[in-house]
């Protein structure tokens, strides 16, 4: 009785300890946003014996897809100059402006 009693200490305290594991990791991630991380951490901490493997093979196992910095599609060109426009996109001003 008291050797099954210490092996079930030991699967609680190992629960608790991935419990926490699992927490501090979902912390630490750059790979979720921040709603998610509250709803990985509200799983984790209530339904940890489901919740664990998911998030163990969704952010653990796997490895994490490759950042890649966004690139910015080129700005539009300006529209072209209607006849006796000139441009002024690049002008610097001819005077300072008078703010007395």
């Amino acid at each position: 009785m008291v050797a099954l009693f210490a092996v079930h200490m030991l699967t609680v305290l190992g629960t608790l300890g991935l419990t926490v594991f699992y927490i501090i990791r979902v912390i630490k991630t750059e790979q979720l946003d921040q709603s998610a991380k509250i709803m990985w951490m509200i799983l984790l901490f209530f339904f940890g014996m489901f919740a664990q493997p998911i998030f163990w093979y969704l952010y653990v196992w796997r490895e994490a897809p490759p950042r890649t910095k966004l690139e910015m599609p080129d700005p539009l060109p300006p529209p072209p100059l209607r006849s006796g426009q000139r441009d002024f996109t690049n002008a610097s001003p001819t005077q300072p402006p008078d703010w007395r």
